[in-house]
């Protein structure tokens, strides 16, 4: 949702065989019509081969016995490769076919090896938003509400990424969470330019620990920017903890899109002091979409 992207730029929807992937489907076909633009599929094989047989062999065997391992070990890594391929040949199909249900012209698909990250990361240059679920295929292993991948795809690219939880609803009511800082005026700035949120109701929300003298001017001129750009908009002033107030603000303005920056602080700094970035998306069940 970038402007400055080029024009042969797609939406590429991340998917992988969990619950989530036809929701990403459904989400990232409505950017695409919403944008005018292509939709790519990717699905990406984590290569990390189990080794087997699971028999003890630290003890000393023959070179035949070497080798006879050594060539099982290959040939079942190569194995669960064709497997894996053919699976994710068929995952993606099916999701394609889906998207072109709903009005969509044509769909791409991309089938990789290697790491989620690097893969993203090769084709940002003619991606202009990513679209991936909340948790994927990991979600039955990691605590808490959120993938062991998020992060660190949002802190590595520089693209727009829609993050989503449930169902598809579509969008009619979304909310800025505003600080005035650098991502909050990117988020503001890009609200205001795409042609995605036209005719969507926005709501601003800045949440203070205490009251500020600066914080009631810095949200009146946000506000002014997306009335400018013909959008229809309100503004909340809140103090308290921000969590909080952003969780419940959420529910009573009946929110169903939230717009952030996301990890403006180092990793070391979220690692010892939290991040608000997680805070809100463990608590907040609806579709975020976050910018660096």
């Amino acid at each position: 949702m970038n402007n400055t992207v080029s024009s042969g730029a797609v939406v590429l929807a991340c998917v992988d065989q969990s619950a989530y992937a036809s929701h990403v489907t459904e989400y990232a076909t409505w950017a695409a019509k919403r944008l005018n633009i292509g939709l790519e599929l990717l699905h990406v094989i984590d290569r990390n081969p189990e080794l087997a047989p699971s028999q003890d062999h630290s003890g000393s065997i023959g070179i035949n016995e070497q080798e006879n391992l050594l060539k099982k070990i290959v040939d079942d890594d190569e194995r669960r490769s064709r497997e894996a391929r053919e699976s994710g040949r068929r995952f993606l199909n099916e999701l394609r076919l889906r998207a072109l249900s709903l009005g969509l012209e044509a769909v791409d698909m991309r089938q990789r090896h290697g790491g989620l990250v690097d893969s993203l990361l090769e084709y940002q240059k003619s991606t202009r938003l990513i679209v991936m679920g909340r948790r994927g295929e990991s979600s039955g292993t990691t605590q808490g509400n959120l993938g062991r991948n998020l992060e660190r795809v949002v802190r590595a690219l520089n693209r727009p990424i829609l993050t989503v939880t449930d169902a598809f609803t579509e969008p009619k009511r979304l909310m800025i969470a505003y600080d005035a800082g650098r991502a909050a005026r990117n988020a503001l700035d890009m609200v205001c330019t795409s042609p995605a949120f036209q005719g969507v109701q926005c709501s601003l929300v800045m949440v203070k620990e205490s009251e500020s003298r600066e914080a009631p001017k810095q949200l009146e001129q946000a506000l002014d920017r997306l009335e400018a750009a013909g959008l229809t908009a309100d503004s909340h002033l809140l103090i308290g903890d921000f969590e909080t107030m952003m969780t419940r603000s959420i529910k009573e303005l009946q929110i169903d899109l939230l717009v952030m920056g996301a990890y403006t602080h180092s990793p070391w700094r979220s690692l010892f002091m939290g991040s608000h970035t997680t805070d809100l998306l463990r608590a907040a069940r609806i579709p975020t979409l976050l910018l660096r």
